[in-house]
């Protein structure tokens, strides 16, 4: 579960909190000493967003990441793409995102 500050495009922020499911993971190895850990699961975001008018978005995606642990740190980065059905108001469409971050283990 996670709440942010998203943006949607040039001038134009918003707030919004999502919930994902993380349904199975492996490791990826790129060398001697790097390896990621590649996930893949479902989830959903709502956001009410402002500038240039405000609007409220919520979507249902599927989503893939992959993310790298710092050794001895107890953080990892990660990077993650999404894919699923949005509702815009009134309006059904396809939803894509993205995002990366740091996680505290």
């Amino acid at each position: 579960m996670s709440a942010g500050l998203p943006w949607f495009g040039f001038g134009v922020f918003g707030i919004g909190a999502s919930a994902d499911v993380i349904l199975g993971q492996a490791p990826v190895r790129l060398g001697p000493d790097l390896t990621l850990s590649f996930y893949y699961g479902a989830g959903a975001n709502a956001a009410l967003y402002f500038g240039g008018g405000s609007f409220f978005l919520a979507d249902a995606h599927g989503l893939l990441g992959l993310e790298y642990l710092i050794a001895n740190s107890g953080f990892s980065v990660y990077g993650e793409s999404q894919l699923g059905i949005g509702f815009y108001g009134g309006a059904v469409g396809p939803a894509f995102g993205g995002r990366f971050g740091i996680i505290f283990h």
